[in-house]
């Protein structure tokens, strides 16, 4: 899709707010606000430069994308523990609801993308969500379970953004 078909599919998808609980793992002693890590190595939904927080719902989702992110990495998420989970309470944070029925195909995308080792037409997406200024991006999780919901720093004001609780995991992170 071309980028000003890409728009227009945004633009008839529109917008929404959302409100809830939402979870994050980091190594410990991180800032569970900070994007830095997304903006040095880029993710799915961002490409290195753009600072993003990667929030996952319901918790189980979150221990299920540490796996497969650990997994990807070809090392087991033994050898990433132990971790920090972050509850972050999200407030009226403007996004782009990709969960819909249709929603993927609007905008160009097959359930297979946001699987795919390739992330690129994601972060075109994602890139395109950001320009326009819009606080995140809600997508489907990869593993099948629950969603993902992508913040860009930079749109997300911090009284949008609040940090609930954080403790740390360890062999249980389930």
């Amino acid at each position: 899709m071309d980028l000003d078909d890409l728009y227009l599919a945004l633009d008839h998808l529109g917008t929404r707010t959302i409100t809830g609980e939402f979870f994050r793992h980091t190594a410990p002693r991180r800032d569970a606000l900070s994007g830095t890590g997304a903006a040095i190595y880029g993710g799915r939904w961002n490409r290195p430069g753009t600072e993003a927080l990667y929030l996952a719902a319901p918790r189980e989702t979150c221990a299920a994308e540490f796996a497969r992110m650990a997994e990807g990495q070809g090392k087991g998420p033994a050898s990433f523990l132990p971790r920090t989970l972050h509850t972050i309470s999200v407030d009226n944070l403007e996004i782009v609801d990709l969960t819909g029925v249709g929603a993927l195909e609007t905008v160009g995308l097959q359930r297979s993308d946001l699987e795919a080792d390739d992330w690129t037409v994601c972060q075109q997406i994602g890139d395109a969500v950001d320009t326009l200024g819009l606080g995140g991006l809600l997508a489907d999780s990869a593993t099948s379970s629950g969603v993902v919901l992508t913040v860009y720093v930079r749109h997300a004001h911090q009284e949008k953004l609040n940090l609930t609780s954080s403790i740390e995991v360890d062999e249980d992170f389930r």
